[in-house]
């Protein structure tokens, strides 16, 4: 008789682990989907937190219809996101619409691929390869080489960097085509991109120009970029 009341709440005991196991399981899915949220919401967070030092500084018109952005991206974690539509940074979280371009450090994204797979951004360097921003205004984004057919999205990204370093990031190998790398230096080349949209619906001259800004520190990339017909 002591043994059977000494049995009967291991049994208890026991028949709660095995609810509380199965209810883990069955909840397993929503409780990945919360953490993915949570995570997010951490990255947007700190992206926020981070506009005092990785911002977009200015977006000001040109007289031939450009505009000229300048950015200050010197997080290694954070990415900038520009919406050229709006010519303002976009607050978002990276894996979700609204955004055009991101910057971070020398590093570039398209809002598509492996960025954002429901995105239809992508980038195309012109072809033949234009240096000329002036030329390649005057024209549209078939003519200049980039139907939607030769658009790149974002991929994993393997890159020499400053200092000879390699870098792996998720990105645009297209876009990574805009500097020459001597002396430790990132120099630009002033090849004349062509970055669509998150939308898939408008297609963008894009040039970087500087990197640098004028007290000489590095990750201030200044950008000439213009709304162009496809």
């Amino acid at each position: 008789m002591n043994a059977f009341l000494n049995f009967k709440p291991l049994s208890l005991f026991g028949l709660g682990a095995l609810l509380l196991v199965s209810c883990a399981r069955q909840h397993s899915a929503v409780d990945n989907e919360e953490l993915a949220f949570k995570q997010s919401i951490l990255a947007l967070q700190k992206q926020i937190e981070e506009a005092n030092r990785s911002k977009i500084l200015s977006t000001e018109a040109n007289e031939d219809g450009s505009f000229t952005t300048k950015v200050r991206s010197v997080s290694y974690d954070v990415w900038i996101k520009y919406n050229f539509a709006n010519k303002a940074q976009a607050f978002v979280p990276d894996a979700s619409g609204g955004w055009d371009v991101g910057f971070q450090r020398f590093k570039l994204q398209t809002n598509g691929g492996l960025t954002y797979s429901e995105g239809q951004g992508g980038a195309c360097l012109t072809n033949p390869v234009l240096t000329d921003f002036n030329a390649a205004a005057s024209s549209n984004s078939a003519a200049l080489g980039c139907t939607n057919a030769s658009f790149s999205p974002d991929t994993n990204v393997s890159e020499i960097a400053a200092g000879g370093v390699q870098t792996n990031y998720v990105g645009n190998n297209v876009l990574n085509k805009w500097f020459n790398y001597t002396f430790a230096f990132l120099q630009p080349n002033h090849n004349v991109f062509i970055i669509r949209s998150n939308t898939g619906n408008e297609y963008y001259l894009f040039q970087i120009t500087s990197y640098y800004n004028s007290e000489g520190t590095s990750a201030h990339p200044t950008v000439r970029w213009k709304q162009i017909p496809y």
